[in-house]
């Protein structure tokens, strides 16, 4: 099995003339990247600095304040490191291998956004190749769901062709050409003489956009459900949930939007806002970007505003509100990870969900801690190269079943 090395990674060229010329790439980004950190790019250089990084990497730009001055400087104190080393054994008639491994590996942790804060140069100091034992290719999940309808017949969505694809009472199903479903209730006039309702899943590796009856749009997260009526004919608009969702709620005055969770439930008017619910959370975090909603766990609420996330934890009463960046709560649906100083337990439960993996742990590695973007689009194995060139975690895969390992 071929293995995966930093060179490979981080820019996926193989041939000689590519290679030398991915040398000048690499080491005029790493350059250029510097004198960002610095303050020092022109206008035309940023726009340069962001549009032609090499594929599947993805710089910072949601720091702010302290954050920001603090993430600058640690880079700024890596680059002279780096740079250091470089030149160094430039002055040792460096190969162009040794150099392309050196900015190969600097850019896949930098660039990538997969660092640690403590030993990031290990691995370029070392100047390792970086393989993930035994990996098989493991690509990345996509648009999949499984529709149930009210009389419990089965309907794998991503299979089925565009157009109709059920009809409900009044309401028809149809799935549009970007592979959206949206349901059509043919107006107020409407009226269901009894509840219907369908249930969308979503299985590991999927994830998928739904238009409900009312004009709400909701994208779901992988392992998650949604219960809701095929035409919302109540004095409110109720659905229930398990997993993760992003929703954009039709605004209805006169008709609240309520979510249903395990252990709290969210009621708006007219709003963005994620939820997830997923039971190995044993917690119900509401993250509010436009309007505002209530978070309600059955012994007591918390209204939201913009920016703020309410969490509703199953063990407490209490629920607690806090400001976070909404950003990276709705990362997946925008086809990111966003890790601020995770655990290695809690990547690995979001890259379990989205590839489809087992984990297992061994020795002391689960609570060590990451931070960094990278794209949901790429393969497995890239995303697991990238954490072990940190020195702090390695990989071991026995097809779907991945050891990780100090």
């Amino acid at each position: 099995m071929k293995k995966i090395n930093a060179s490979d990674v981080c820019v996926g060229r193989k041939n000689t003339s590519l290679v030398e010329k991915g040398v000048m790439e690499a080491d005029q980004y790493l350059l250029l990247y510097e004198k960002y950190l610095a303050g020092k790019c022109t206008p035309e250089e940023e726009e340069q600095l962001f549009s032609d990084k090499p594929d599947g990497f993805t710089l910072y730009e949601s720091f702010d304040g302290a954050d920001l001055r603090e993430e600058k400087e640690r880079r700024r104190r890596v680059f002279q490191q780096i740079r250091g080393t470089i030149t160094r054994k430039r002055k040792r008639v460096l190969t162009l291998r040794m150099l392309y491994a050196a900015a190969a590996s600097v850019a896949l942790i930098l660039l990538a956004g997969i660092f640690n804060r403590d030993t990031i140069l290990s691995a370029v100091e070392s100047q390792k190749q970086v393989s993930v034992s035994k990996m098989p290719v493991i690509k990345p999940g996509s648009n999949a769901a499984i529709l149930t309808l009210s009389d419990g017949s089965v309907i794998q969505i991503d299979e089925s062709a565009n157009g109709l694809i059920a009809s409900e009472g009044k309401t028809h199903v149809r799935k549009l050409t970007d592979g959206r479903i949206v349901y059509e209730t043919g107006g107020p006039d409407n009226k269901q003489k009894t509840s219907l309702f369908n249930t969308i899943s979503i299985p590991r590796a999927g994830q998928y956009n739904v238009t409900l009856p009312d004009g709400t749009q909701v994208w779901l997260n992988s392992e998650s459900t949604l219960i809701f009526p095929v035409a919302f004919t109540g004095r409110d608009r109720r659905v229930r949930l398990k997993g993760e969702a992003y929703f954009e709620v039709a605004n209805d005055a006169k008709k609240p939007f309520m979510v249903e969770t395990e252990t709290a439930d969210i009621e708006v008017l007219g709003t963005h806002f994620n939820v997830r619910a997923y039971p190995a959370d044993d917690a119900v975090y509401a993250t509010l970007l436009e309007g505002a909603v209530k978070l309600n766990n059955g012994r007591g609420g918390k209204i939201l505003s913009p920016g703020e996330q309410g969490i509703s934890l199953s063990s407490n009463d209490a629920i607690s509100v806090r400001k976070v960046r909404v950003s990276d709560a709705i990362a997946w649906k925008n086809g990111l990870f966003v890790f601020r100083d995770n655990t290695v337990r809690e990547i690995m439960e979001q890259v379990a969900r989205w590839y489809d993996v087992e984990i297992e742990f061994h020795g002391n590695v689960e609570e060590r801690t990451f931070g960094g973007v990278y794209s949901k689009n790429r393969d497995l194995a890239q995303l697991l190269a990238s954490m072990e060139l940190t020195g702090l975690v390695h990989f071991k895969a026995e097809g779907r079943r991945i050891s990780v390992m100090p």
